[in-house]
């Protein structure tokens, strides 16, 4: 094998390495490159290195093809690489902020709507349990049998400041003095029969007396503080005063709507402007009582005294009415419109500027009343009885009296 010995070249100033001449060229050209055998060879140009070749080019084998996990490693690096660049980070994350911020927002306002829910619940519930203690203690106060009359007195009055702390408890409040009353101060009695004219009956005298026990008088004046207008009722005949005496009792502008108060004494009450409508008042005595102005329109009642009542502007529109006691009543100025009256005793009535427009009145007694100035259009008259002294509006014609 020959072996070839290279010499270390002079560089060669501004030489033309495009030109062919040159090729060959050169001095001590023997010198350079000798071979073996001493025979002499051309020299070769050396061509400047190209770039990115500066160690010899060898063959190799192509590498191995990577795994499938290592190809998805990959991409999820360069997925990852192009999400995190700066550019993108940068115009994102106010926006991330943004978001971020909102759902913490939302998180603490559902967090603290939850806590209210729950303090709300726990509230009521210890609101409700506070309610029924103190109304089981006061009524077990008031109904023992050895109870002095200052615990009764107590036991009423907290009855009372339970209605007005706990508003939805007033209908049991009411319910259970009603109830207190109809024991402790019953009527002396019994209700009239159909065939007897109302009288007054009342617990014992007609004088307007204090009511005999102060325990009753203070349930009568609880009573009257938590009936009035603009509170709720429970239901149709809610307070059951029947065979109930409150004579004097005060209860003004009293929502009185479906009270029931059979064979109930209100003699020398007082009850302006009172709500009536639905109530159940048969046998009802209302001797004497102040009802200026009150609603009783629609009324249906039988057996009721109303002897020297004061209706003054009450509304009786519509009202059924039999077998009445009204002697010496004030009715002036009141609306009777379509009423139907049966058996009525009227005797010395005061009926000026009522209104009785299409009213049915029969088996009326009308003796010395004053219908003066009334309204007498289309009113049906069948068996009324009356004098010289009874009052007829101008120019009307009446019946002839049975």
């Amino acid at each position: 094998m020959a072996i070839v010995r290279i010499a270390p070249m002079a560089l060669t100033p501004n030489v033309d390495y495009a030109d062919d001449s040159w090729h060959g060229q050169g001095p001590a050209q023997d010198d350079r490159c000798v071979n073996a055998s001493s025979t002499p060879q051309p020299a070769r140009r050396r061509r400047p290195p190209l770039a990115g070749r500066g160690r010899s080019t060898r063959l190799h084998r192509p590498p191995p093809r990577p795994s499938l996990l290592r190809r998805g490693g990959a991409r999820v690096r360069a997925s990852l690489a192009r999400w995190s660049a700066p550019g993108w980070l940068g115009r994102t994350l106010p926006f991330i902020t943004a978001a971020t911020a909102i759902a913490a927002v939302l998180y603490s306002g559902q967090s603290l709507r939850l806590t209210q829910e729950s303090n709300q619940h726990q509230y009521e519930l210890a609101r409700q349990q506070q309610a029924a203690d103190r109304y089981t203690k006061a009524t077990e106060l008031l109904g023992a049998k050895d109870s002095t009359l200052q615990v009764r007195l107590g036991a009423l009055y907290s009855l009372g400041q339970l209605a007005t702390d706990f508003p939805d408890q007033r209908f049991p409040v009411v319910s259970s003095l009603a109830a207190y009353l109809r024991e402790t101060h019953p009527t002396a009695d019994p209700l009239v029969s159909m065939t007897d004219v109302p009288r007054s009956r009342n617990c014992k005298t007609l004088t307007p007396t204090p009511l005999a026990q102060p325990d009753v008088d203070a349930a009568i004046g609880v009573l009257a503080s938590h009936v009035i207008p603009g509170k709720p009722t429970a239901s149709r005949n809610w307070v059951n005063v029947a065979n109930t005496c409150l004579q004097g009792v005060l209860l003004d502008r009293a929502d009185l709507s479906g009270l029931d108060a059979q064979n109930a004494i209100f003699a020398f009450a007082t009850m302006r402007r009172s709500d009536f409508r639905y109530a159940s008042l048969s046998g009802a005595d209302f001797s004497a009582a102040a009802l200026y102005y009150s609603n009783l329109s629609g009324l249906e009642a039988s057996n009721v005294c109303l002897d020297v009542t004061y209706l003054t502007g009450a509304d009786l529109s519509n009202v059924k009415l039999r077998n009445i006691g009204a002697h010496e009543v004030q009715l002036d100025r009141a609306n009777l419109r379509n009423a139907e009256i049966h058996r009525a005793y009227l005797a010395g009535a005061d009926l000026t500027g009522a209104d009785l427009t299409g009213a049915l009145l029969s088996d009326l007694v009308l003796d010395d009343a004053v219908l003066t100035d009334a309204n007498l259009t289309d009113v049906k008259f069948d068996r009324v009885h009356y004098n010289s002294g009874t009052l007829w509006p101008a120019g009307f014609v009446p019946p002839p009296s049975t």
